[in-house]
């Protein structure tokens, strides 16, 4: 029994020591990973401020590090290794120096130090170097082992009444034996006998003690006999204790196949959740880097999100927005009921497209280009999503062109006004009229072939027109 617990307790020994130090590792390469994901992103925004010298926009982003209960300190280095932003959880915490280029990540101490060099369109603007506290992973790593302590002990515990249990059903008969012979020999009595519970090899055994009971007087052919059935009722139980032995060790494999099995669906697991992880990057950055102003809603108006875009075209704060109706904070009071309408049209499961007016934080009216989807998962609608264009300029542009295009009105009535005049003024002033028509002719002509500088299409309309107009008008006057 001892032999067979020891081999068991060694085993399951090794196999949860393997899977304590592969969970470990996994572990901590998670905080690395976590960590560097995490790194690239603050980079990833920091770049905009980084180019244009904007210490207050990088100190503002490296705050988003409050909501990871891990890092402590955050620093943006530019590329001479000056100190260009900081964020510390507490004013206690040292500004950790920079790594070695070749060098990622390391830990010291109960820290983990990240470093991440910031690179867009392979230009390199700085380098950002974070200190995450290793106490939660102490902590996870602590409760691990306990977990594991427990469940080794438990695992041991069963192995030894396993073994207890299996052993007593084979030793059992044989120390009943072995009992039977110490009563006899102490009471020379011949007349008792063993009870034959089995027609097994220890039932033979039984038969041949009894037998050799009965026949006293061939006691040492017995004798040889019985000691002959002995050592085979021991080949047996040898035999027995080889197939427990077996058992052990198949049941072992077993687990240690579970175990890999267990990892591997573990790493499998990690791997999707990094794919995830790196497929919401991408949605987040082309989100943010749009040059629309997008906004994404709940289905009664609430804000759950919005661009850089959305913020600077309406100057609300992300603060203001979220949780917000963003019709009552970008819709006056005059435009509020059509988009009300607008929106109980989205979650009809409509889309919109229109241009209207809306209003900024300061009450500027804004000329927009809207368009209005709702966002449906596994066909139910679980969010509105809004795109917002400015065409202030281009509403601006079509205004100016229908001013002009009053004032060249206003221009031709004129000059059918003069046009009626010019027969009187020819009649009385034919010859005083044709030298200037000519210089008027010449000098037009000038510019109208660039002579004297580059002209734009409307001027180039105008001069034309004198042209044509002073050409008629020496026609008839020389009619």
């Amino acid at each position: 029994m001892g032999i067979i617990l020891l081999i068991s307790w060694l085993a399951v020994g090794v196999g949860f020591t393997f899977v304590i130090i592969r969970n470990i590792a996994v572990l901590k390469k998670k905080l690395i990973t976590d960590s560097i994901v995490t790194a690239r992103l603050i980079s990833e925004y920091c770049v905009s401020p980084l180019d244009f010298g904007q210490k207050e926009g990088v100190e503002e982003i490296l705050k988003k590090l409050e909501t990871i209960p891990s890092i402590v300190v955050g620093c943006i280095y530019d590329n001479n290794g000056e100190v260009f932003g900081l964020f510390k959880k507490s004013e206690d915490e040292a500004i950790p120096p920079l790594l070695e280029e070749n060098i990622s990540s390391v830990f010291k101490g109960n820290y983990l130090h990240i470093q991440q060099p910031i690179i867009y369109r392979n230009h390199k603007y700085g380098t950002i170097l974070l200190k995450a506290s290793t106490a939660h992973l102490d902590d996870e790593i602590n409760r691990h082992l306990l977990t594991m302590a427990i469940l080794m002990i438990v695992v041991m515990v069963l192995c030894y009444f396993l073994a207890r249990r299996l052993q007593l059903i084979i030793s059992e008969p044989i120390l009943k034996l072995a009992a039977l012979t110490e009563k006899i020999s102490g009471k020379t009595d011949y007349s008792l006998r063993v009870e034959k519970q089995g027609n097994d090899e220890i039932g033979v055994l039984y038969d041949g003690f009894n037998n050799m009971l009965d026949q006293i007087h061939m006691r040492e052919q017995e004798r040889d006999k019985a000691e002959e059935m002995l050592e085979t009722a021991s080949s047996e139980l040898k035999k027995y204790s080889e197939s427990l032995e077996q058992m052990v060790k198949l049941r072992t494999k077993e687990l240690e196949k579970k175990t890999i099995e267990l990892e591997k669906e573990v790493t499998i697991r990690k791997t999707i959740e990094g794919k995830l992880r790196t497929e919401k990057a991408y949605i987040d950055q082309l989100f943010e880097s749009a040059q629309e102003a997008i906004v994404v809603t709940e289905k009664d108006g609430r804000v759950l999100r919005a661009n850089d875009e959305f913020i600077r075209l309406f100057g609300y704060s992300i603060n203001e927005l979220l949780g917000k109706s963003f019709d009552d904070l970008i819709a006056s009071k005059e435009y509020h009921d059509e988009a009300v309408s607008v929106t109980k049209k989205v979650l009809e499961g409509k889309k919109v497209i229109f241009e209207t007016i809306r209003q900024n934080k300061d009450g500027t009216l804004i000329y927009v280009s809207v368009l209005g989807s709702p966002i449906i998962v596994d066909g139910k609608l679980v969010a509105l999503y809004g795109i917002y264009r400015d065409i202030t300029e281009l509403k601006r542009a079509e205004e100016a062109l229908e001013e002009r295009s009053k004032e060249l009105s206003e221009a031709n009535i004129r000059l059918k006004e003069l046009d009626r005049l010019k027969s009187m003024f020819i009649a009385s002033m034919s010859h005083e009229l044709r030298t200037p028509l000519n210089s008027i002719i010449g000098f037009t002509g000038i510019i109208l072939q660039g002579m004297s500088g580059e002209i734009n299409e409307e001027q180039k309309k105008q001069l034309t027109f004198v042209k044509s107009s002073a050409n008629h008008l020496l026609g008839l006057n020389n009619k």
